[in-house]
């Protein structure tokens, strides 16, 4: 057993209300409750401070480092929770006895009582990790009802005793540095309700872009296609940017989406002429499309659609994207990288592309953003890394600046990743989005759907079944409203 000296550092927070997002100005008035030096570790991860809050569901840390990490990769950074205070029950580990272990990079842990342990999964403790990309730092929200603890809820106490080292080698660095852990009591644990997310349009005049990964062509298998039909009937979207279509051909996915969202007067939905896995339907007429990566658009493909019949700003430009996964950091990058050097030639007069000026345009999809920051960095502000192939930076939003991350929340909760797969070791992560250019677009209602958190008021009012996010596809389905905004800037 490991025998480390820790230093108790015990103090009261009053709980904020925080989203689980990868960002941090939720965090601002929650003091740091534990700094440690830099480098005082003998590991290349560094850990800084800790910062911890709670509310009637969540235990939530937000955790700075000294350089970039990827979370869920190649590291032995590990968390142990002391519930019942005890330094005699749970796995020893100076003065804590934890009854929770969990190593983040090897995506596993275990649950200490007495003697025995039982090994569990992210999903065991409702882990949530964000952001999904590398970080200096990261927001980590445990659920406190569903750690098993023998028949009790692991969290059940007043307070806890925890902490953060890096195991990957002797003396990594630890947070606290000496003996006892750090202590936090839950006694003050308000917070604002979550005011639920309504899923009908603010006006019916905005756009309703609706990003479905469908896993796999699961719009027409037995189980999925129902569930996601469900979704979409709740929806009403104007237009649909699928992903993972591999088999299914333009057409038969016209007349799916027909069957289940008929347009009035026997109308029917739009698609390009351009087939590739990537497929966006629409209820406007499609004008052009044009493949950015990929064989006839297979990863990365542009639409141009007509909102409207008349006026200044008619036509948006969807960019429907699915980024090669996993590990591929070097692919993602370069598909950014043409993504941004598209853009550049679209805005630009001459080009083989050229758009109307101001003409909105959203990028959106499943971009596994699961690696390097850079990519979603290149993203947004055109820092393309590979000029020499792709050309010069770009900012790619009309007035010179870099496009906007929606960042979407659950309907029913604070938290925002959009991909959960409890049958793998990845916990819930961030891997589809809506980026766009809000100089010229105006973004007035987003949210994701997850039915499994829905209240049955909610499900019985929409349609819809509470099995239907899971039996759907493995990501969810993230939904965006838009309103046009003129060049000069009136409404």
């Amino acid at each position: 057993m490991i025998r480390l000296l820790l230093i108790l550092f015990c103090t009261t927070l009053s709980a904020q209300t925080i989203f689980i997002d990868g960002r941090f100005d939720d965090w601002n008035n929650i003091q740091k409750l534990q700094i440690d030096p830099a480098g005082d570790g003998a590991s290349e991860l560094d850990l800084l401070s800790v910062s911890v809050a709670v509310d009637s569901a969540r235990l939530f840390f937000r955790l700075e480092l000294a350089d970039d990490l990827s979370l869920q990769t190649a590291n032995k950074l590990t968390l142990l929770i002391d519930s019942d205070n005890n330094a005699n029950t749970g796995y020893v580990f100076g003065d804590l006895g934890a009854e929770l272990v969990w190593v983040f990079g090897e995506k596993e842990g275990a649950i200490f009582k007495a003697d025995d342990s039982v090994k569990i999964t992210h999903s065991d403790i409702g882990l949530i990790t964000l952001p999904t990309v590398t970080s200096k730092e990261f927001e980590i929200g445990l659920n406190r009802s569903s750690i098993p603890n023998v028949n009790e809820a692991l969290l059940s106490a007043e307070s806890f005793r925890f902490a953060f080292y890096d195991n990957q080698v002797p003396d990594g660095d630890r947070l606290p540095d000496n003996n006892g852990g750090i202590s936090f009591i839950m006694s003050d644990h308000k917070t604002n309700p979550w005011k639920t997310i309504p899923i009908a349009r603010w006006s019916q005049d905005d756009i309703r872009i609706v990003s479905q990964n469908t896993l796999h062509d699961g719009i027409f298998d037995e189980i999925q296609a129902p569930a996601q039909g469900r979704i979409y009937q709740a929806l009403i979207p104007d237009i649909i940017a699928f992903q993972e279509m591999w088999q299914s051909s333009n057409q038969s996915t016209v007349e799916y989406v027909n069957s289940i969202l008929p347009l009035p007067d026997g109308g029917t939905w739009y698609s390009t002429a351009m087939e590739g896995h990537v497929n966006t339907v629409s209820r406007f007429p499609i004008l052009n499309s044009w493949s950015i990566w990929g064989h006839n658009g297979s990863r990365i493909m542009a639409v141009l659609i007509q909102v409207r019949e008349t006026g200044e700003s008619n036509e948006i430009l969807v960019i429907n994207s699915h980024w090669s996964c996993c590990g591929a950091n070097e692919s993602r990058q370069k598909q950014v990288d043409a993504t941004i050097a598209f853009l550049r030639d679209a805005y630009q007069p001459g080009g083989d592309v050229e758009l109307k000026p101001y003409t909105p345009v959203v990028v959106l999809g499943d971009l596994n953003l699961v690696g390097d920051n850079q990519q979603l960095n290149t993203l947004l502000t055109g820092d393309i890394q590979n000029e020499e192939e792709y050309g010069k930076d770009f900012a790619p939003d009309w007035d010179g600046t870099a496009m906007t991350d929606i960042y979407p929340m659950h309907t029913s909760e604070r938290v925002a990743y959009t991909w959960r797969s409890d049958r793998e070791g990845y916990s819930p992560g961030r891997l589809d989005y809506f980026v766009y250019t809000d100089y010229v677009f105006e973004v007035q209602n987003s949210f994701i759907i997850n039915t499994r958190t829905m209240t049955e008021n909610e499900l019985k009012s929409y349609g819809l079944l509470r099995s239907d996010s899971k039996n759907g596809s493995d990501h969810l389905t993230l939904v965006a409203d838009f309103k046009i905004i003129s060049v000069s800037g009136s409404k």
